[in-house]
């Protein structure tokens, strides 16, 4: 018999004042983490930013997680012996070298393609981390990435409006059902 205790936590990856106020939630509340599952993403059509000056797709889709997962650890939520799934995308294969050379954050000049490059270089960025991560807590925590391979998701809802059937078509004949 598998037994659960879920619960619905409040979270905005884009603000890590909202990532902060999260794990204080869960420590105030006397919760542990036995499954994390690093899996929000977007795919921003427009220049934004986070309240801490990040591009927005960096911004949540690697910086809110690194964040998020490294205060759950540190403060001790993250249970000993819990499981971290990073769950990654195809796109990171296509993403430019990380170096120390390379700017993490700079998207200039941004349309569609600088948001696909963003991406890919944010899920990266997570990657990469998630790779850091078994390493460093081998023996005390489980992690796992996960690359499902394209999915037929709603990740291009935010797509500009006459692109939105051409990319729903695609992603619905070319994808697999999420």
């Amino acid at each position: 018999r598998i037994r659960s205790n879920l619960r619905e936590l409040s979270l905005d990856l884009s603000s890590l004042d909202s990532v902060e106020e999260a794990v204080e939630t869960l420590q105030t509340a006397g919760v542990g983490v036995d499954v994390l599952v690093l899996n929000a993403a977007v795919i921003p059509v427009e220049l934004e930013r986070t309240r801490e000056g990040f591009e927005l797709g960096f911004g949540v889709n690697y910086v809110g997680h690194y964040v998020f997962t490294e205060r759950l650890i540190d403060s001790g939520v993250l249970r000993e012996g819990g499981r971290v799934l990073v769950v990654s995308s195809e796109m990171h294969k296509m993403a430019s070298p990380l170096g120390a050379e390379a700017p993490v954050d700079v998207v200039a000049p941004f349309d569609m393609v600088a948001s696909l490059a963003g991406y890919g270089h944010s899920k990266l960025c997570l990657t990469t981390y998630g790779a850091f991560l078994a390493e460093r807590e081998r023996g005390r925590r489980y992690v796992a990435l996960y690359d499902p391979g394209p999915v037929y998701t709603s990740i291009g809802r935010n797509a500009p409006a006459w692109l939105r059937p051409v990319v729903d078509a695609i992603m619905y004949l070319t994808f697999k059902s999420s």
